[in-house]
């Protein structure tokens, strides 16, 4: 199997084989092409160094903690956040679309549990979407000291939950790639 000649990882699109680079790696080589087609097949979720994650959370409440949650995790040598917070209505289909294709190419979502997370129209979408694309989901509760509601198809799926935590999350990353 033909490798990315960037990060060694395998390349199953016929469009990445032919240029010699996945679209992510294509992307930051400044390659050019047409990288829709690279899209089209996600690779492998956790191969390669970093795990790619997916950060869903309620954004008018939730910014915060996810800021910091952010740079703790730039000084992990092992946790990669692929943040893509889009800031445009949730039920508009252009942010749907961008949504799917940037979940489809993590390895994992990670649900920020506060206080309304539960309730929130985008992250409920986000969260059935990874499941719809068989993507393991990790909820993580925000604030160590509250208990709030974990959302519905967490639960459904019997998702992990962990505490506000780089390290627990970190546990919980380390355990998926062993499974993969």
């Amino acid at each position: 199997m033909t490798s990315c000649k960037r990060c060694g990882r395998p390349l199953r699109n016929p469009h990445s084989v032919s240029i010699g680079y996945g679209p992510y790696c294509a992307k930051r080589a400044g390659i050019g092409g047409n990288m829709e087609k690279s899209r089209q097949m996600p690779e492998r979720e956790f191969t390669g160094e970093k795990p790619r994650v997916f950060i869903s959370f309620h954004f008018e409440d939730d910014q915060g903690p996810i800021e910091l949650l952010r740079h703790q995790a730039k000084n992990s040598e092992q946790l990669e956040f692929t943040d893509y917070s889009v800031k445009e209505p949730w039920d508009n289909d252009e942010w749907k679309r961008k949504c799917e294709e940037r979940i489809s190419r993590s390895s994992v979502l990670m649900v920020a549990i506060g206080e309304k997370t539960h309730s929130r129209p985008g992250v409920l979408w986000e969260i059935r979407k990874a499941y719809e694309l068989n993507k393991p989901v990790i909820g993580m509760r925000i604030y160590k000291d509250r208990n709030h509601k974990v959302p519905e198809p967490l639960i459904e799926h019997g998702s992990p939950i962990v505490e506000w935590e780089l390290a627990a999350l970190q546990e919980e990353l380390d355990r998926l790639r062993a499974r993969a």
